[in-house]
């Protein structure tokens, strides 16, 4: 009986015994111990490596040269560049700090100091070059000038100021002949339209790198200055170096500007068979299939990349791309609800304008904030305000089609590659200038002609009285900008006098120029846009916000709005003025003449400005 319970705990202490072997681990193998090990031996490394530094530099403490390098390998030892992240930050600001303070004016501090800084202060860093330079030129070699030049000319290059880049990166050149061949310099030639000397540059320099990054952005440059057979060249050379780095979308590219359309498609294939970004590469062949191919391929690649969803084509906007070039392609479900969807978008940029037209209506009637005129003397009514406002959404709305992604993007919240061509952008500038001026003209449908016309002036007398409340709006405005650049700290090139139509920005009327010409730009800018303006603004919002409002309320309202489509704080008040003024101007000439004229001059100067600048 002693042992009856002897064998079942000696049973019980042996199965532990394995179970515990079984389910453990051996402790000298702890992955956290290796992580803690291989830690400690980075930082006595590290620790090593700055004491050989420090005792470098004990000996030696006037070795500028010496004390970069410190900083440099604090700042690189242990830098992640997954995280963006240096563990030794803070030790690298102590050094470099210690060596600002030490060498303010040497040159390869200066350079060095280049490298990490940024904004204002890397300006500030530039200043102190230049004073450097000029008091103390001795202490630059030709490689520093050369270095410090090509940093500058980077930097401007980077705030799109390409004049300022262009010359110091000829300094640059000029001490150091490497610059010349530096792909900075090319991008900086091609802004300033420099496109034969960019092409120069470009082919001068000796592809030895083996660095495919470098050999494609040199082959970018090559299609964008149009030179599609070097720009296969390089594609080639890249492709035996590593196939898997290989640009299939811009040698499809370059395949189609040399009329190689079916090794262009063949590269886009390829690109679709990636394990990624399967609907972006499905997009690129659509629309190559598009512009080269039949209708039967058309529709094949379309339904491959409408298989991504309903994000792919919410508006059926591809789809009635397709149509206008082959009508006869079958449609399916999914196209008919995108098209039920496009549909519903444009039905509710109708209603939008409720949102600004009801409140007058209902404001007026309330507080009978009217003045005491005849109502056959109002030439317009809230119907025709209406009118114009979802004339206004919806030329908007067209422009964006030029670009579906973007349109694409809002409805269904995909990706937008943000990247617009200067073709693309005169395009949508011209397609809305177009739209908007449809809907302004018809707005003068049963409307007598001659509320165009001046009233109470004669025409003589109403131009020279335009004239001048135009050259007192100028010198009030100019003032304004000047003191405003200094205040909020805006660039002045930035900026552009015009009194940006409607939504047009300096970037859309230089597009439009590039495009179509001065021509055009004239005939566009100088008056299509002055007159449907003015038919918008002072023409049907004031008249039919005088129905309800009197006169200062309405001038002002109708100003406001001119000023609020501009999406720019800072010239809201030019805008603002420039509403007011010319509404005054309706008010006293009985007509719109003044005002079209006011605005046709500013637009035609402007416009001449910026003509001028860019031939510069």
């Amino acid at each position: 009986m002693k042992y009856k319970y002897f064998l079942p705990l000696f049973f019980f202490l042996l199965f532990s015994k394995l179970f515990a072997q079984n389910n453990s681990t051996n402790p000298t193998l702890d992955h956290k111990i290796f992580v803690k090990e291989l830690e400690n031996s980075q930082k006595t490394i590290f620790d090593n490596v700055i004491k050989e530094y420090d005792d470098y530099l004990l000996k030696h403490a006037d070795d500028v040269l010496i004390q970069i390098e410190k900083c440099k390998f604090i700042q690189f030892a242990q830098y992640d560049e997954t995280e963006d992240y240096n563990p030794n930050q803070d030790f690298f600001d102590s050094c470099t700090a210690a060596l600002s303070k030490l060498y303010p004016n040497n040159p390869d501090v200066l350079i060095f100091q280049t490298t990490y800084l940024f904004g204002d202060e890397l300006k500030e860093v530039f200043e102190t070059a230049k004073v450097s330079i000029q008091e103390n030129p001795e202490a630059w070699s030709k490689a520093n000038f050369g270095q410090m030049y090509f940093q500058m000319a980077t930097n401007y290059y980077s705030d799109s100021e390409y004049k300022k880049a262009y010359t110091y990166m000829v300094k640059a050149c000029f001490y150091d002949t490497q610059y010349k061949s530096s792909l900075d310099y090319v991008r900086i030639l091609i802004e300033l339209k420099k496109n034969d000397e960019a092409l120069i540059v470009l082919k001068a320099s000796k592809d030895t790198t083996k660095d495919t990054w470098q050999l494609s952005e040199k082959a970018k440059l090559f299609i964008k200055l149009e030179d599609y057979p070097d720009a296969l060249k390089l594609y080639n050379s890249i492709t035996e170096l590593d196939s898997s780095f290989n640009n299939n979308e811009e040698m499809a590219k370059a395949m189609e500007n040399i009329k190689e359309y079916a090794l262009a498609r063949k590269y886009l294939v390829a690109d679709t068979s990636k394990n990624w970004n399967h609907d972006e590469a499905s997009l690129r062949l659509f629309l190559h299939d598009m512009q080269y191919q039949n209708g039967d391929t058309c529709i094949g690649s379309y339904c491959a990349y409408r298989a991504f969803g309903y994000a792919s084509d919410p508006l059926a906007i591809y789809r009635l791309k397709l149509f206008l070039r082959h009508p006869f392609l079958p449609w399916k479900m999914h196209d008919i609800l995108g098209l039920m969807t496009l549909l519903l978008v444009i039905i509710l940029l109708i209603l939008a304008p409720s949102i600004w037209i009801l409140p007058v209506y209902f404001i007026g009637h309330k507080w009978k904030i009217i003045d005491q005129i005849r109502t056959d003397e109002f030439t317009w009514g809230l119907k025709s305000f209406w009118w114009i406002s979802s004339g206004y959404l919806i030329a908007n709305f067209a422009a964006q089609l030029i670009n579906p992604e973007y349109i694409n993007s809002l409805i269904a919240r995909t990706r937008y590659n943000s990247i617009i061509t200067s073709e693309e952008e005169g395009g949508r500038f011209l397609l809305f200038i177009l739209v908007a001026a449809f809907f302004g003209f018809t707005a003068l449908y049963k409307v007598d002609l001659k509320v165009l016309s001046t009233k109470y002036w004669k025409v003589g007398r109403s131009i020279a009285i335009t004239i001048g409340w135009f050259v007192v709006f100028k010198i009030i405005s100019g003032i304004y900008l000047q003191i405003g650049v200094k205040l909020f700290d805006v660039k002045i090139d930035d900026l552009t006098s015009i009194p940006n139509i409607l939504l047009s920005s300096r970037t859309d009327i230089d597009a439009l120029l590039a495009n179509y010409g001065n021509g055009v730009g004239f005939l566009i800018i100088g008056f299509v846009g002055p007159c449907f303006e003015e038919i918008f603004f002072r023409g049907v919002i004031l008249d039919s916000c005088k129905r309800y409002l009197n006169f200062n309320f309405a001038n002002i309202l109708q100003s406001a709005l001119f000023a609020t489509i501009h999406y720019n704080l800072f010239l809201f008040p030019v805008f603002f003025s420039f509403g007011i003024l010319t509404g005054i101007l309706r008010k006293r000439s009985g007509g719109m003449f003044s005002g079209i004229v006011f605005h046709i001059i500013n637009n035609i100067l402007a416009v001449a400005v910026m003509i001028a600048m860019a031939h510069k």
